[in-house]
């Protein structure tokens, strides 16, 4: 059984959970770092035709591991220290 595809939106943590947000949100630079993180963690995901990054509904359903991959986006430490 395939999974379907759903296009990607970043998690923060709101006042009183977690909640998604816009991608244009974050930095130019946050969708390939975004992409990177997927990669390191071997999470499937595509581009659509006009670079919008599509990942499994499995994986849009888990807020808090998508918070999680959202932070490691964010963070210049964690990816200088996990990424080639």
């Amino acid at each position: 059984m395939t999974d379907t595809y759903v296009e990607f939106r970043p998690v923060i943590r709101g006042k009183d959970a977690l909640v998604y947000t816009e991608i244009s949100s974050f930095p130019a630079s946050f969708p390939d770092r975004f992409c990177k993180v997927l990669k390191y963690y071997r999470q499937d995901y595509k581009l659509d035709t006009d670079s919008t990054i599509l990942i499994t509904q499995t994986l849009m359903e888990d807020k808090e591991l998508l918070w999680n991959y959202t932070n490691k986006a964010n963070d210049e430490q964690w990816l200088r220290t996990h990424l080639p």
